[in-house]
């Protein structure tokens, strides 16, 4: 499995059938109440049923998504941007008209435009060592980092005698959050929480081990990589430490959501947190088929997916 890879160029691909036309949950932008709260148990209802519905529509996979810059334009004037009424509606606990799969269009520092879709709402509430008690949303971008970032520079899957976590001491959570996260607007940056979960530990002094032994809490800090339970809904490549408190992202609800594409719409593989189980060099990603995949980490045929957590 190590040695599997996606090469982009050349691939042959048919041309799929043109969608239908998908149907909207709601059509017209609902007004923000800011005293509504899932609380009573009215909202709570309403709550439940949006949930349902949004599960509803990726199951039936005819659901887009939509620009909520867009849909809620006359609610976002209230605002200096959308990126704090969103951060506002997080807080609020009010969903009412936004669903898993909708986005935004991000633009960078650099010029690059990402579309960031809502990968799961409220996964990790009331959740942690230190209580996330405050609503939230995981962002989740369409396609990969155009070039390739290495999981680290040496085939290495270990943490190391100052950092125990694999995932903390590598090149890719540096890259993440040294060299990506500068490259977000500071509207956005304002709005984004430093994630914390349960991560695996996975060092030795006197070997380099090729198993996790044990897992701890720890920060990921403000953009990271998501692991293999949030994409596939359980452990592959990994070992039991892997798994933390993680849980599936509806926005990945069968094989072919999992696939994501360069700018050029080439497919690529895709790096997740996790180390390999049964070895000491490879760490977990995502093939660009959509399966399951593990590579050495100094591999530079993968790239980043950067995932970041809005309500602050």
């Amino acid at each position: 499995m190590a040695d599997e890879t996606t090469t982009p160029e050349g691939t042959e691909t048919e041309t799929p059938d043109t969608p239908s036309t998908p149907t909207a949950p709601d059509t017209e932008a609902p007004v923000f109440d800011p005293t509504r709260t899932p609380v009573s148990v009215a909202n709570m209802q309403a709550y439940e049923k949006q949930n349902k519905t949004r599960f509803e529509q990726l199951e039936q996979r005819d659901y887009d998504g939509r620009n909520l810059s867009e849909v809620f334009a006359l609610e976002i004037v209230g605002y200096t941007d959308d990126a704090a009424w969103f951060n506002a509606r997080i807080k609020a606990g009010n969903f009412d008209g936004i669903y898993v799969k909708d986005y935004f269009d991000i633009k960078l520092s650099d010029g690059k435009v990402m579309r960031y879709r809502i990968g799961a709402i409220d996964p990790y509430l009331n959740c942690c060592d230190e209580e996330i008690t405050d609503h939230h949303v995981m962002m989740v971008p369409d396609t990969v980092w155009p070039d390739s970032v290495v999981w680290n520079t040496t085939n290495n899957n270990n943490g190391n005698a100052s950092e125990k976590h694999p995932y903390l001491a590598s090149n890719l959570h540096k890259w993440l959050n040294q060299t990506f996260f500068p490259l977000l607007p500071q509207k956005w940056k304002n709005v984004i929480a430093n994630h914390r979960t349960l991560l695996e530990e996975r060092y030795s002094s006197t070997a380099a081990l090729t198993e996790s032994t044990t897992w701890s809490w720890a920060d990921m800090g403000k953009v990271w990589a998501l692991s293999e339970t949030e994409v596939y809904g359980f452990n592959v490549w990994g070992n039991g430490y892997s798994v933390g408190m993680d849980c599936h992202f509806p926005i990945f609800p069968d094989t072919a959501s999992r696939i994501r594409r360069n700018p050029d719409g080439d497919r690529f593989i895709w790096w997740l947190r996790g180390a390999h189980s049964g070895n000491s060099a490879s760490a977990c990603g995502v093939n660009g088929t959509g399966n399951a995949y593990t590579n050495t980490t100094s591999h530079t045929g993968v790239r980043p997916l950067p995932c970041f957590r809005v309500g602050v």
